[in-house]
């Protein structure tokens, strides 16, 4: 008797025979058989937890996907599974299923593809539509027809796309990052096309909500208001997707220009943003002006300390201003001789 079929005695086979497997990355035991033809590629399944056509296994190090309908006898749920293959979109791995041949349930035999075909199979929770381009073992495919009758899962026909020899792939900084209203985000990027970097590539930048944040075409990020979004970055054929979540400002504790009020003439003095209890200030970049250079000279700046020359022959008071966003800080200094 084949004990993988004795629903009566399941129980204890699947504590004393079964195996821990995933099933959509959460861990379970399970029963599982070969076919009697000893096709490796296939395995029944058998388990006393539900799932679903379409599902991801994890075995053995290795991934698999239910291909079949789904029975259950009681509480034992029972399938057949199959093995994955790594296939790309949009730079990202899914799991799936290649073949250049089809059953014919009217031969009842596989017939094979036209040259430069084959077919995909994989989780309908993947979102593919005509014209994508997936690529696997090197070559780029165009899916040409969508199969969405077999429920879980979508079957594609793809073609060889001989025109698209690039396989370019994007790298992120991040693929989730949470910043605050008014703050700013870089976005940063690796592009490559195989094994290879891709110097100055162009990048196109669109967030999925504008009123969340915006991004400009250096990939650099303003948050706006409070909420989640996505900011999908595409390059040739691939994109990568960012989420954001942008949260409530923090109110900013207050500042000044720390410093000596005079400056003197052909001599320097550098003065600091700091936090009105004397603490520095190290998370704001701020930019630097002063309202008479015909006084002084800005010598040179940092994101939150500037220093400044006297000029040699001209006295008198100017305004130092400080600006970070919509606050500007200032300070009175007064221009003069040692004497």
């Amino acid at each position: 008797m084949n004990i993988f079929n004795d629903d009566s005695n399941f129980s204890y086979l699947l504590n004393t025979m079964g195996e821990k497997i995933k099933i959509n990355g959460k861990e379970e035991q399970s029963l599982l058989s070969n076919y009697k033809d000893k096709i490796i590629d296939y395995k029944k399944i058998k388990t006393i937890v539900p799932f679903n056509a379409g599902d991801l296994v994890e075995y053995q190090d290795k991934n698999w996907i239910i291909i079949s309908e789904v029975t259950k006898n009681d509480t034992i749920f029972k399938a057949t599974m199959r093995k994955c293959r790594e296939i790309k979109h949009n730079n990202q791995l899914i799991n799936g299923l290649v073949d250049s041949k089809v059953f014919d349930v009217i031969q009842e035999k596989y017939i094979t593809l036209v040259d430069n075909q084959i077919l995909i199979t994989l989780s309908d929770k993947n979102y593919i539509k005509l014209n994508d381009i997936l690529e696997f073992s090197k070559k780029a495919y165009k899916v040409i027809g969508i199969d969405d009758t077999k429920e879980g899962l979508l079957t594609l026909r793809c073609e060889y796309d001989a025109t698209n020899t690039h396989f370019y792939s994007i790298e992120l900084n991040a693929t989730s990052t949470t910043i605050r209203q008014g703050e700013i985000y870089q976005i940063s990027t690796v592009v490559k096309d195989g094994e290879f970097l891709v110097e100055n590539p162009t990048l196109i930048y669109n967030v999925a909500d504008a009123n969340i944040c915006s991004v400009d075409n250096t990939g650099l990020i303003t948050a706006n208001t409070i909420g989640t979004t996505t900011i999908t970055v595409k390059h040739g054929n691939v994109e990568a997707i960012l989420n954001l979540e942008v949260l409530e400002a923090i109110p900013i504790k207050p500042m000044t220009i720390s410093g000596d009020w005079q400056v003197y003439l052909s001599k320097t003095k550098t003065y600091t943003i700091t936090y009105d209890d004397g603490s520095p200030v190290i998370d704001k970049i701020f930019t630097f002006s002063f309202a008479d250079l015909t006084l002084v000279t800005i010598q040179s700046s940092t994101a939150t300390e500037v220093t400044l020359l006297g000029n040699s022959s001209k006295k008198g008071f100017a305004i130092l201003s400080a600006t970070y966003g919509d606050i500007t800080l200032t300070k009175n200094i007064w221009v003069r001789s040692l004497i």
